[in-house]
């Protein structure tokens, strides 16, 4: 068993005359390192993030005036004219109109005609805000016209705006049936990327709207009218 260890107050005070010399150099370094704890050290940390959150504020006021500087001296006639072209590429949501004119050009110029068409149109109470993605819109057409007419149609459709990519083709002798993506992306919420630096539009960029204007629909003639059997079904099942 083990034996209870009793200090009265004879051994305290007997302890406390033995060590009294060092109690009070240990007082202070345990109260240093208390202090270091739990005073010093939040306090760095505090100061780091401060400077860390300065800089950062720094950088975005630094980005502000860099994007205030390139907007001003800005073509605004030519900024305008380019967003036009790559929002009819490219729209910012589901352009039924544009892309029914753009099918109706690309079959006029391969010699084709339409037969009925049918839209998955998905949500059309909630767009999407996803700027991350490319959503699409799919339409299945049928095209009154064997290999070479669909050829021509589908060569005319992939210059022809919005943006689209086939995804089934069945072809017979006399008519063709195609299923087509038309792909479109939300602008980003206003607000979304303040302080973000702006770059201006490179060479690079310059040639491709340049190559886009050139597509068909980009201007936006009148809608070309599909003839009314064309017209059979909307699916709102979505995509």
């Amino acid at each position: 068993m083990k034996k209870k260890v009793n200090i009265d107050s004879t051994t305290f005070w007997f302890l406390y005359r033995s060590y009294k010399e060092y109690l009070l150099p240990a007082g202070v370094i345990f109260a240093s390192i208390l202090l270091f704890v739990l005073v010093i050290i939040p306090q760095f940390q505090s100061f780091l993030d401060t400077q860390q959150n300065i800089k950062a504020e720094s950088d975005k006021l630094t980005s502000l005036k860099n994007n205030l500087n390139l907007l001003t001296n800005m073509d605004e006639s030519q900024m305008d004219s380019q967003l036009q072209i790559v929002s009819k590429t490219l729209p910012p949501d589901k352009d039924f109109e544009g892309i029914l004119n753009g099918i109706s050009i690309a079959a006029d110029k391969a010699g084709v005609s339409l037969g009925d068409y049918e839209f998955q149109v998905g949500d059309i109470t909630k767009p999407s805000l996803n700027i991350q993605s490319y959503p699409s819109l799919q339409i299945s057409l049928t095209i009154n016209g064997g290999v070479s007419g669909v050829t021509g149609f589908i060569s005319e459709l992939y210059k022809t705006v919005p943006l689209s990519e086939i995804t089934d083709l069945k072809v017979t002798s006399r008519t063709s049936a195609v299923t087509a993506l038309f792909y479109y992306k939300p602008f980003p919420p206003l607000g979304s990327n303040n302080g973000n630096p702006i770059n201006p539009v490179s060479q690079t960029g310059a040639s491709v709207i340049t190559n886009l204007s050139s597509w068909n629909n980009v201007i936006g003639p009148a809608p070309v009218q599909l003839s009314p059997a064309s017209s059979s079904a909307v699916n709102t099942s979505p995509f």
